[in-house]
């Protein structure tokens, strides 16, 4: 717990004197807290060794003091209020002067409760992290793990989620700048950072931030970097390849490239005023992994492609209107192509498109502190099937399943999934009868989604059971050439032929007959953290959400004589 104070002034002016040989002089003053506002009856006291002088006098109700006459020379000047942090000072009185010492200090107060961690966004360049993501930090906190995106389904590949306390981690909530960036459809973030555009992350685990709403598996606050007063920068590059020694596999082609490069820079494009910092990061990887493949092809493995591209871009341009305001723009890209390795012989190819934009704005009136989010962000992910990096069999040019196991063309795709967000955020806090800090806001998000799926395109899916039984009595066929090792010996269980249409809702959307889906979200919240003891804080508060268009409340229920008995033979 760390406490300061913000700024003082010391000056002197002229005095009014009745004689024209002055012997003494004052020294005078207001004293403020951290919002600004007047702090009424706090003790001066004011002392100087080399004068032998040593007095007290408190402050109005405007939070202005003055001494009485004292001799001159250097004097040190303490301010003690109730429940704040005392401060000392120096101060030099002359004679037939007044010396000015303005003071603003800020209250003792241990904040609101918040079981939280932060790590910096320097962290890939300082810990031995596997990577550049920007949440790998992340699992270096007890009781969080960074989780493959890959686990929520192929669109998320080459994202990451943080899973907090054990929960799988698709619903924890993520906010950068202070803007909601979670995918509706899959879970995890919308888009990927440069980590050198990343200034810090905040982990909460337990009680997060009031303004944090639908948030039951932990949330992460992002702040991107802002640039200073002078001009930095950071170059870096990293390389793994296969062919001058430095990554190989005991499987297959040994070949495999790696490249990591970006950049960071940032400073004053006008002094004092305004600030830029721009980030950039690519990824280029070729070459082939090995995976391990499920039974029937157990205890094998397969050297598949391990092809991806990142490209990610930052650039926010902060700007001081004056002492009491600040606002700032921020402009994202993210962009990505890869082959999802699927761990089969049935891949897909990934590709991500997301461009987003941030305004924020944050100013003082009087005892309130007040800031404003808008947000505008636009996640188009499209998956196919990834023809020339999966084994498709002459004599079964068509999906096969066997349980985990798969080849031929993907079923993943082609699928779309298309989210944009607007965003709206209004937050104020105050000071409230010195004990009381008064939290309150709202907040609006607009989300239109879509979602599009049309597998089949490349033959029909065909599936079947690799249980023991089955295996065994494959084994047993003298007739089955390959035994259980031969995929095309086992029975059919499913066959699925596709129409090419598929739509998650009956709605229209991006240009699309159907698969649209849009709601909005309605927040609102206030808080009240209670200082009842210098040490001790009591928070309480309440976050409620309506969402709108969550529920086919529009369709009328299927009657029991829709159902198909010869499916379905005992319905209940």
């Amino acid at each position: 717990m760390a406490f300061t104070f913000d700024a003082f002034t010391i000056s002197s002016a002229a005095q009014d004197l009745t004689s024209e040989n002055p012997t003494t002089g004052t020294i005078q003053g207001t004293v403020r807290d951290d919002v600004g506002a007047p702090v009424e009856a706090v003790r001066v006291i004011y002392s100087s060794a080399a004068a032998d002088t040593r007095g007290v006098t408190r402050t109005g109700k405007d939070g202005t003091y003055v001494t009485e006459g004292v001799p001159a020379g250097v004097y040190v000047v303490r301010v003690e209020g109730k429940d704040m942090l005392p401060v000392d000072l120096n101060a030099t009185v002359t004679l037939g002067a007044a010396t000015t010492v303005d003071f603003k200090l800020e209250w003792i107060n241990p904040g609101p409760l918040h079981l939280y961690s932060t790590f910096s966004g320097d962290a890939p360049d300082v810990l031995p992290i596997d990577g550049r993501n920007y949440l790998n930090a992340g699992k270096l906190d007890p009781g969080v793990q960074a989780v493959d995106g890959l686990i929520y389904g192929p669109g998320k590949s080459g994202f990451q989620s943080l899973s907090i306390n054990s929960q799988l981690g698709r619903t924890t909530h993520y906010d950068m700048d202070e803007v909601e960036v979670m995918d509706e459809t899959k879970g995890a973030a919308e888009l990927n950072l440069p980590s050198e555009a990343v200034r810090e992350a905040i982990v909460s685990r337990a009680t997060p931030e009031l303004f944090q709403s639908l948030n039951a598996a932990g949330a992460v606050r992002i702040t991107t970097r802002v640039g200073g007063d002078n001009w930095h920068g950071n170059l870096f590059g990293n390389l793994r390849d296969g062919a001058v020694g430095l990554a190989g596999f005991p499987a297959g082609d040994s070949h495999y490239s790696r490249q990591q490069y970006g950049f960071g820079a940032g400073g004053a494009i006008i002094k004092e005023k305004a600030f830029l910092f721009v980030g950039a990061e690519r990824t280029k990887q070729d070459g082939i992994l090995p995976v391990e493949l499920g039974y029937p092809a157990a205890n094998t493995t397969s050297a598949q492609s391990a092809y991806f591209r990142e490209n990610m871009l930052s650039a926010r341009l902060d700007y001081n209107f004056n002492d009491d305001m600040k606002g700032f723009v921020r402009l994202t890209y993210d962009n990505a192509n890869e082959i999802a390795p699927s761990g089969t012989l049935s891949n897909s190819r990934n590709q991500i498109n997301v461009p987003a934009a941030v305004f924020g704005l944050d100013w003082n009136r009087g005892r309130f502190v007040q800031s404003a989010r808008f947000g505008y962000m636009k996640m188009v992910d499209a998956i196919t099937p990834a023809l020339n990096a999966s084994l498709i069999d002459p004599g079964a040019p068509f999906h096969v399943q066997l349980g985990s196991f798969a080849m031929g063309p993907s079923t993943a795709g082609p699928r779309q999934t298309v989210q944009r967000d607007l965003f709206g955020r209004y937050d104020s806090s105050t000071v409230y009868k010195v004990y009381h800090t008064i939290r309150f806001g709202g907040a609006i998000h607009r989300i239109t989604q879509g979602d599009y799926y049309s597998p089949g395109n490349d033959g029909p899916s065909v599936t079947s059971s690799n249980g023991l039984d089955v295996i065994n009595a494959i084994n047993l066929d003298p007739t089955l050439a390959g035994g259980a090792e031969n995929p095309l010996n086992y029975p059919v269980g499913t066959l699925t032929i596709f129409n090419g249409l598929g739509g998650f809702s009956e709605n229209s959307g991006f240009n699309h007959s159907t698969g649209g889906h849009a709601d909005t979200r309605f927040e609102g919240y206030i808080g009240d953290t209670f200082n009842v003891l210098p040490n001790l804080n009591v928070s309480v508060g309440v976050n409620y959400v309506r969402d709108s268009g969550r529920t086919d409340s529009d369709l009328s229920p299927a009657p029991c004589s829709a159902i198909n008995t010869t499916i379905v033979t005992t319905p209940i």
